[in-house]
C-alpha cells in the first residue's frame, strides 16, 4: 500500500508539473489523500504519504489560482507536518526535510497569491518549526532567506531576530 501511495504521489507530480493537466492531477491527489486516510499503514507513514499528496494537490491549485483550496491543503500539510515531527527527536530526516519543504510552500503560497501581510503572519507562527532544523535544507524561507526578504522590506528588527 505504501508503495501504491507513493506511485499515486508520482503519476499526480507528473500529470501536474509535468504534462500540466490539472484536472487529472487533481483527481488524482484526491484519490491519494483518500487513499491515504482510508490505508492500514502505521498513523506516521499514512501522515507522510498524505502530505506529500496534500502538497502537490496545492501546487496544482496554485496554478489554476484557486487559492482557498490551496491554502486548505497547505494549511493542513502545516498541521499533519507538525503531528509528524513532534517530538522532534524522534523525527527522520526525511521528515524534517518535509516539514521545512512544507513550511517554506506555505509561505511561498502567500507569495504567490500577493498575501505579503499574510506572509509575515504565517512566518511568525511557522518559524519556530523551522528554527530547529539544518540551514543546509536550503529552503527559500528558511532563516537565512527570512533575513533577505526582512532587509528588502527594512524590517530590519525582524531580520535581527531572524538571524539569531
Amino acid at each position: 500500500m505504501e508503495s501504491r501511495l507513493a506511485l499515486l504521489y508520482r503519476l499526480s507530480v507528473t500529470l501536474g508539473r509535468r504534462k500540466k493537466d490539472f484536472p487529472a492531477a487533481i483527481e488524482v491527489c484526491d484519490h491519494a489523500v483518500d487513499e491515504c486516510q482510508a490505508a492500514d499503514l502505521p498513523r506516521r507513514t499514512k501522515i507522510y504519504q498524505e502530505i506529500w499528496a496534500r502538497n502537490i494537490r496545492a501546487y496544482v491549485h496554485v496554478k489554476r489560482r484557486d487559492y482557498d483550496r490551496a491554502f486548505a491543503d497547505s494549511d493542513a500539510c502545516v498541521e499533519l507536518v507538525t503531528e509528524l515531527t513532534m517530538p522532534l527527536e524522534a523525527s527522520t530526516i526525511d521528515e524534517r526535510f518535509t516539514r521545512t519543504t512544507v513550511v517554506d510552500n506555505n509561505a511561498t503560497l502567500c507569495k504567490f497569491a500577493g498575501m505579503e501581510k499574510e506572509l509575515f503572519a504565517r512566518v511568525e507562527k511557522n518559524m519556530i518549526l523551522l528554527e530547529q532544523d539544518p540551514p543546509s535544507f536550503g529552503a527559500r524561507f528558511s532563516a537565512g532567506g527570512w533575513m533577505a526578504l526582512y532587509r528588502r522590506k527594512y524590517r530590519l528588527r525582524e531580520a535581527i531576530r531572524a538571524a539569531a
